[in-house]
């Protein structure tokens, strides 16, 4: 049904074509459309329409015979806009009639648009085919930039490439082209296929020459743009961009996983043209429609917008990082904690030297207290080592191969190594080794990344500590100043902030753990940062799962119950609620078989009852509370009480993450401790990945 236009809000007014004042999006310096009304002819019924407006001037020499094909349905694609008609005024402008979109493929990417969209792979393959189809017909683009890449109204939606062939060049204002915005054609083509002519004493006219070797090599960078959601494959900024560019050096390629759908067919279309370019655009649009076919067969018609082919058996068809496929919902946690790495814990590897001559009760007091003690000469040594081979690659390789697909890896806030919220300018994050930084980018951008495992990363000690417990390295043993002082909390939000920034563009990241255990501190500060950390995060592009944890004890549907209302979807988005539950502390006069049955089913009752957030189990061990009481767990009943825990935690949506990977226990383990271990406890097939992965064979 076509719109209705008041006549004094009309920009102009033609025999067949009404243009209104009103635009329906902004592009940047591509221009604006306005919406409109298109009349045809008595025989066709009026239509709504997007109007572009051109100097005709301005307009491409051949525009005539581009349009006539258009019209004549000779250049006829569903991955093509449309255009209608065109009508002239006299004004000097030249009004072209096309199709109505929803928005432009630059503002879903900068996230000023959230609507419906096709999966990935969907809209890589119709962009290819679109710009494939151009070259078939016989023409290049030459504009192409994600601000010419539209998306439908139709349903499905489709994406149209859009912007050819009807104006010459670039109208830019002033004597410099705008650095800072990144759609300019010359961030999107073949280094030396544009040029500048300045018109007059504010515009200059930037002419980019049409070629199907440009387009290839802007599609290339399109699609990345769109997979990365805002990265360009060249860069971070304008003049990085271009240095790369003309150095043909795709610094951010690496973002991409080498087992992605599309890594091959980027890397081609960016790389060196051939003498026939069109060649790896077309092999790309063929290859991309093939896996659409597949997902299209695997996922339904629509597909869906996060993960391709998490698990696909087809070897032709590598798969998309698992982090995907979590974030999205197809696909549960199965995880463990990298506990006492990054937050060191002296309870979980005493004989590490990095404990050497240090006190118990400085050691229990956690990192700053330790560091404290040793001094920077002898302590930031003992640190490096203990990073460099307490958690290795192989430990990685060894965790996917248990069929854990997510790790969970504490950190502090002395991580970032400044602090922008210190009045009294104390400095404190100088206390601590620097470095860590160093081993989480390598757990997060190389290790994880390589054997496809997704990576939470955890607030596990905030600034002025949240709970007063060693791991949460409090200034003073046993004392929590979190919510005390409105510093500590904007260091939170800015180390929130900070990891989402960071990791935004890497496959492997799934998100961020707000908050530790936090215990005796204000709930309406606490729940106030939530709210603010959320903000913060979102504010950076990243759309990542963020994990909020109630007050310690409040971790069951019915002393929490004002926690299942707290940051509801779809006003808050990707939110995960933590649980901790342990049959540890309250539990120290249980026999061994009520643990692994009456004290299970108490745990199995209470994620029953929630109804709040998705929940994650983000701690939970074997180890059990008659640890101090006598009673003891043979291998057999140990590995009954782990089947018993995983039946349940398997019970939940999001899934579970188990602490922790590594413990020094012993071997043999002694009573009672033999739960904590996960990485012993799938050596010696206590653990059965089975339990969780039909398919393992690891303890056979």
């Amino acid at each position: 049904m076509a719109i209705a236009l008041c006549h004094e809000d009309l920009l102009f007014s033609g025999e067949q074509l009404k243009c209104q004042k009103k635009f329906t999006f902004s592009r940047g310096q591509y221009g604006s459309l306005q919406l409109g009304l298109w009349k045809g002819t008595k025989s066709e019924p009026e239509e709504s329409v997007a109007v572009k407006r051109i100097k005709s001037n301005e307009c491409l020499e051949n525009w005539k015979d581009i349009i006539d094909d258009y019209v004549n349905g000779i250049l006829s694609h569903t991955n093509v806009i449309r255009v209608v008609g065109f009508e002239d005024g006299i004004d000097d402008w030249r009004y072209f009639a096309i199709e109505l979109s929803r928005a432009t493929l630059e503002m879903y990417c900068t996230r000023q648009y959230e609507g419906p969209m096709p999966s990935d792979v969907q809209v890589l393959s119709q962009i290819s085919s679109g710009i494939d189809y151009l070259h078939e017909k016989g023409y290049a683009h030459g504009q192409l930039n994600p601000h010419a890449i539209l998306i439908s109204q139709s349903h499905p939606v489709q994406m149209k490439v859009s912007d050819f062939g009807l104006y010459v060049g670039l109208i830019t204002k002033g004597e410099q082209e705008n650095e800072e915005d990144l759609t300019h054609p010359k961030y999107w083509t073949l280094y030396g296929s544009w040029s500048s002519t300045k018109e007059n004493d504010s515009f200059r006219l930037i002419n980019p020459t049409a070629t199907v070797n440009g387009d290839v090599f802007a599609a290339g960078c399109i699609l990345f743009y769109f997979l990365k959601r805002g990265l360009h494959l060249f860069g971070l900024d304008a003049k990085s961009i271009l240095a790369n560019i003309t150095n043909n050096y795709p610094i951010n390629l690496k973002r991409l996983h080498e087992g992605h759908f599309a890594f091959q067919s980027i890397k081609k279309m960016v790389g060196k043209p051939l003498n026939n370019g069109t060649q790896f655009l077309r092999v790309a649009a063929a290859h991309l429609r093939q896996v659409a076919l597949k997902n299209d067969k695997r996922c339904g018609k629509e597909g869906y917008n996060a993960s391709i082919f998490y698990g696909c058996s087809d070897q032709l068809y590598n798969c998309e990082h698992i982090q995907y496929a979590i974030r999205a919902g197809h696909v549960p946690v199965r995880g463990v904690n990298l506990g006492g790495w990054l937050v060191a814990e002296n309870w979980i590897n005493p004989k590490d030297p990095l404990w050497y001559g240090v006190p118990s009760e400085v050691s229990k007091g956690g990192e700053m207290h330790t560091i404290r003690y040793l001094g920077h000469e002898k302590g930031d040594a003992r640190f490096q080592t203990h990073w460099n081979t307490f958690i290795t690659e192989e430990d990685i390789a060894t965790i996917a191969r248990g069929s854990l697909n997510t790790v969970r890896v504490p950190i502090g806030w002395w991580i970032l190594g400044y602090d922008n919220h210190d009045p009294p300018n104390r400095k404190e994050y100088k206390t601590f080794a620097p470095g860590g930084l160093y081993y989480l980018d390598r757990l997060v951008q190389e290790w994880a990344m390589k054997y496809n495992v997704a990576v939470l990363i955890d607030i596990h000690a905030a600034k002025g500590s949240q709970n007063g417990k060693g791991h949460s390295s409090p200034p003073d043993s046993e004392k929590l100043y979190w919510s005390q002082y409105p510093e500590n909390i904007d260091n939170t939000i800015e180390v929130a902030r900070f990891l989402a920034a960071r990791y935004r563009y890497t496959p492997s990241f799934l998100g961020v753990g707000l908050l530790h255990e936090p215990t005796s501190v204000d709930v309406v500060k606490l729940k106030d940062y939530y709210i603010r950390a959320y903000d913060a995060v979102r504010k950076t592009g990243n759309d990542c799962i963020l994990v909020t944890s109630p007050i310690l004890w409040e971790q069951n549907a019915g002393t929490s119950s004002h926690w299942e209302n707290f940051m509801p979807s779809p006003t808050y988005t990707n939110m995960w609620h933590d649980w901790h539950k342990y049959l540890i502390w309250g539990f120290e006069d249980k026999t061994a078989n009520w643990i692994m049955t009456e004290g299970v089913a108490l745990i199995a009752a209470d994620i029953a009852k929630w109804t709040g957030a998705p929940l994650i189990m983000g701690e939970w061990s074997l180890t059990s509370g008659s640890l101090g009481s006598g009673a003891t767990f043979t291998d057999v009943t140990l590995k009954q009480y782990a089947n018993n825990m995983i039946n349940t935690m398997n019970a939940m949506k999001i899934g579970w993450i188990m602490w922790t990977w590594k413990q020094e226990v012993g071997n043999p383990r002694p009573d009672g401790q033999g739960g904590w271990s996960m990485k012993d406890l799938i050596r010696d097939c206590i653990m059965d990945p089975k339990m969780w992965d039909s398919s393992s064979t690891l303890c056979l």
